[in-house]
């Protein structure tokens, strides 16, 4: 009798201990599980953070650019009228907080089949305020004319007859380049319409439009 007590108590404190490395061994993963998703929660915080300092670090450089960079802007178009080759004088001002340089005015498109796409005129630096001058063509540009095909030329005729008699107007793209903190910009594109015998205008897009698509 006594000996099949022992056994039986033997028995149960062998199952007793099973079952306690049963529960250790779950106790042990479950702990491992809320480690885990607490170590996941921390990453996630983490880039977070990471992802909202770098949102108010752009930010915050976007401002410090509009409020401290260099803008070219169109104050004034003048027209010379010149029997040959009338233009436009472009009164330009940078109207910014800085220097700009390497500034450019470049015609996007121009409806005369004698102004070449893509023109451009330079002016390495153009300071805080201080206004200079561009000129754009209206009808011909002296460099174009000089190397065009016939075929140009012979359309060229019938454009200008068609300005002169006002059936055309001259219609022009164009926007300025410029560089400021080692950075390239580019202005609002502006257009000017001109119809014979009548003043020109000049408006601008908020943004730059890319005209030669």
């Amino acid at each position: 009798m006594r000996k099949m007590n022992s056994m039986t108590f033997l028995i149960l404190g062998m199952v007793l201990t099973a079952i306690g490395i049963v529960f250790t061994v779950i106790g042990t993963f479950k702990q491992g599980e809320e480690a885990e998703a607490f170590q996941n929660q921390v990453i996630e915080s983490q880039n977070k953070s990471i992802e909202l300092s770098e949102k108010l670090a752009k930010i915050s450089e976007e401002k410090f650019n509009k409020l401290t960079k260099a803008e070219l802007n169109v104050i004034d178009l003048i027209e010379i009228e010149n029997n040959e080759s009338p233009y436009f004088k472009i009164k330009t001002k940078n109207t910014g907080n800085n220097d700009a340089f390497n500034c450019e005015l470049i015609i996007d498109k121009h409806n005369s089949p004698l102004v070449s796409i893509s023109e451009i005129q330079l002016f390495k630096k153009i300071p805080k305020d201080e206004i200079m001058i561009y000129n754009i063509p209206i009808l011909k540009s002296s460099i174009f004319n000089k190397i065009a095909h016939s075929n140009d030329k012979d359309e060229f005729e019938i454009f200008k007859d068609k300005f002169y008699k006002n059936e055309i107007p001259v219609i022009i793209f164009f926007h300025f380049e410029f560089e400021w903190n080692n950075q390239k910009y580019k202005s609002s594109q502006y257009s000017i319409v001109k119809e014979y015998n009548r003043r020109p205008y000049v408006s601008t897009s908020e943004n730059y439009i890319d005209t030669q698509k």
